[in-house]
This record gives C-alpha cells, structure tokens and sequence, in this order.
C-alpha cells in the first residue's frame, strides 16, 4: 500500500470515528477506529522518513484519546481534544451514525489543531507545521503522556558498545552515584545530546537510560510544544517542565531537538520558544541536589549544526555522544534476533540455507530502521509464496528477493557531515 493510500484510509477511518462521537455511537466503535487510526499513521511514518516523527506523535495522542475513552472519560473532553471544538449536547437527537462507506473522510489533525492534515504537514517543515489559524481553545490543559517506567533496557538495545559505554561514564555514573563526584571540581550535571543519523536507536538509547535510573519518561516533539494561540507554547514548555518536576526521578526526551532551538531564525514565535526553553533549563545542573531528586534532559538530533550553541554549552546538553550506523555485530544480532522470534513460535520454519555472514555484509550502510524494513520484507515474500506452496517457511532467496528491493535510506552526504561535526565538537 502506498503512502497516499495508507493516509486516505487514515483519514477515513479518523472521519468514521468523529462520525460516531457527533451522533452518539459506542464508545467500543469510537476507539476501534481511533487505534486504526494510529495504526495507520505509524505505517506511514514507516514508510515516509520525513514524515516519521509528526505522524508517531500523532499516532501517539490517538492512542492516548482512545484510552480515556476505555477508561469513561466524557466523550465531549474527547471530542474537544481531537478537534478543539465543543461537542453540542443531543438529548433525544441521537441518530444512527453513518456508515463508514458514506462518511466523508477528514483529514488526522494533531492533537488540538482541527482538520489539519498530514499532507499540509508535509508541505512544510513537518517538525513545526504552521498553526496560526487553529489556536489552542481557552482552557485546555496541556498534558503529557509519561511513561511510568519504559519498559526498554540496554539489552533491548543492538550492538553500539561503544554509545552504551560512553552513556555509562558520562550519565548513569553521575546520576546513580552522585557522591563519587563529591570534592572534585570536575561538574557532572546538564542535559545529553544524542545525534546521528535518522534510524540508530537514540529514542530507544533514550529510554533505556530512564529504565536504568527508574525514571518517569516524557517523549516530546516539536508537534508537542509549537502550538497556535497567542503564548500558548510557552505555557507548553512551561506545563512540561512544572510536570517534570512534579516527580521524584524523571527524563524528558526532545526528539528533533533543532526544531525548537534553530540557530537562525527571524521568527518571533521560534524565538520565544527558544527563549523560554533556555530558561527552564538554566540552572537545571543544581536541580535537586538538596533533596535528592532528578530531572535529567535528553535531545536528539540528526542535524547538530542546526542548535542555537547556547543548548549545548556545558550545564545544559554539553555532554554529546555520537550514534553511528549499526556495526556489523549490531546487524548481526538484529537478523538472528528476529528469525529467533519467529522459530520460537513453532509455526515458520527458517531454512538452513538462510546464509547470515553474507546478509551482514551486504546490508552495510543500513541503520536500524532500515533493517527493520528488510526482515518485514523478507516475511512478506515469504508470506506471498507460502499462499501460493502452502508452505511457511524463510529461505535465502527471500532474503535476496528483498535486498534487491530494500536499499539503505541514509544519504552519504549527510553521513559524511555528522561525522565532520563530530570530529569538530566531539
């Protein structure tokens, strides 16, 4: 299915669910088509890079709607969340909801912003789609979804032996045993820059460090915190930072970090969401050393030459960690970690012909999310002919098959530039 495809189903199935909460429809109903909705916009983000991170923050308010929905929140709190407008109250009004072959598909909007759709997003900058004229409702509460525990670890996390090694020394030594650092000069506070090419597993890295300290976990993007409105950013940022430091131990994760604090800009907006970040931030290396209490920030980035250079002085993300393409190790324990999986299940059979020294070293290049892309193609083909055999099982020819289809997604240029700044600014 193509990406325009995938988004069409995306917005009808949206459009069905906004159907069924305006004429009264099941809860069960409503939040079936609000998780097929969610489903559909990661699959697009599979399968459109620069459209990934808008359509999983997306994915990830819907998840969060129909979960209120599960829990019996009012479907009018919900209603007003998806679209920003009041649901009318319809006592005895209620009529059958339409079915979904009558309903006219409206686009996903994110979260707070009506009918805004994912290809007006992708027009532009999708990190910070344009908002001015859908502001944020008078009274709404900005809310973040935080992970009680992310369930994610270091071992859950291929290959970079190297990037767990670093995160070791320079994080989670610091922030588990603070009192080694006692009666030395040398500071141990501030934020993290995780930056690399799109695909290495910087969320995942992310994560794994809130696992190893018990940490509360916030993702946020820039579709999180650039909202419409006069100021209603800024209460954002201000929201998420006052939640933060609402618990004993938490990490707030800034995916696509150059969006919220550009280098260059002329934008009043942009600069008031860099002015108030920077405040929140200031002074954050002292942060609970009284009471015991931390609030540690994360950022990622591909594009490091884009931050405003006061994020990543020391105090704030002035500790930076590289996180290259997976290695040939790291490839190797992804393929054998998923044929693994499938051999468990007792129903696939993996052929003994299935040839994994060869696979690594024609996948060289690939980051993470490709290879995920390859071992998915490699079942479908297997899929594809086990309807025709009868036959469920993986050979090397799949895996051939879809090597000639599959190509890396990092553009060597880019590569080359990372590893240039890298060299640069460590």
């Amino acid at each position: 299915m193509t990406v325009q495809e995938l988004k069409d189903k995306c917005n009808a199935s949206y459009a069905v669910a906004i159907d069924l909460i305006e004429n009264g429809g099941s809860s069960g109903e409503i939040g079936k088509y609000l998780l097929e909705s969610a489903d559909l916009l990661v699959k697009i983000g599979q399968q459109s890079v620069a459209e990934r991170a808008l359509c999983e923050s997306k994915a990830r308010k819907l998840l969060d709607c129909a979960k209120h929905i599960r829990e019996g929140e009012s479907l009018s709190d919900v209603y007003k969340t998806l679209t920003g407008e009041t649901l009318l109250e319809k006592t005895n009004q209620k009529t059958q909801p339409k079915p979904i072959s009558e309903v006219k598909p409206k686009t996903t909007p994110d979260i707070r912003v009506p009918r805004e759709t994912i290809e007006h997003d992708s027009m532009q900058n999708c990190s910070i789609p344009p908002r001015q004229n859908n502001p944020t409702p008078i009274g709404v509460k900005f809310q973040f979804n935080w992970d009680t525990l992310p369930s994610t670890s270091f071992n859950d996390v291929a290959g970079l032996d190297e990037v767990k090694e670093a995160v070791l020394r320079k994080v989670l030594l610091p922030l588990k045993n603070p009192e080694l650092y006692e009666g030395y000069v040398k500071k141990n506070g501030g934020g993290l820059l995780l930056y690399g090419p799109p695909g290495t597993g910087k969320t995942m890295i992310a994560a794994a460090i809130a696992h190893e300290i018990g940490a509360k976990f916030c993702s946020v993007g820039a579709s999180d915190l650039v909202l419409g409105g006069l100021g209603n950013s800024t209460k954002a940022i201000v929201n998420l930072f006052k939640e933060a430091r609402s618990f004993a131990c938490s990490v707030i994760f800034f995916d696509e970090i150059e969006s919220l604090c550009q280098v260059d800009t002329h934008a009043q907006h942009t600069r008031e969401i860099r002015s108030e970040l920077l405040r929140q931030i200031q002074g954050l290396e002292a942060y609970g050393k009284d009471d015991n209490r931390i609030l540690f920030l994360i950022a990622a980035t591909n594009k490091p030459w884009d931050i405003d250079p006061a994020f990543v002085r020391p105090g704030r993300f002035g500790t930076r960690i590289y996180v290259g393409l997976p290695d040939d190790k790291a490839r190797e324990y992804m393929i054998k970690s998923r044929l693994e999986k499938i051999k468990s299940r007792g129903i696939v059979a993996v052929s003994e012909d299935v040839d994994i020294d060869a696979i690594v070293a024609k996948t060289d290049g690939f980051n993470g999310a490709d290879m995920g892309n390859l071992l998915d193609e490699v079942q479908e083909i297997s899929i594809l002919r086990g309807a025709k055999t009868g036959e469920k099982n993986i050979t090397q020819l799949d895996f051939d098959s879809a090597l000639q289809k599959v190509m890396t997604s990092v553009q060597q240029k880019d590569l080359q530039k990372l590893e240039a700044w890298r060299d640069k600014n460590g």
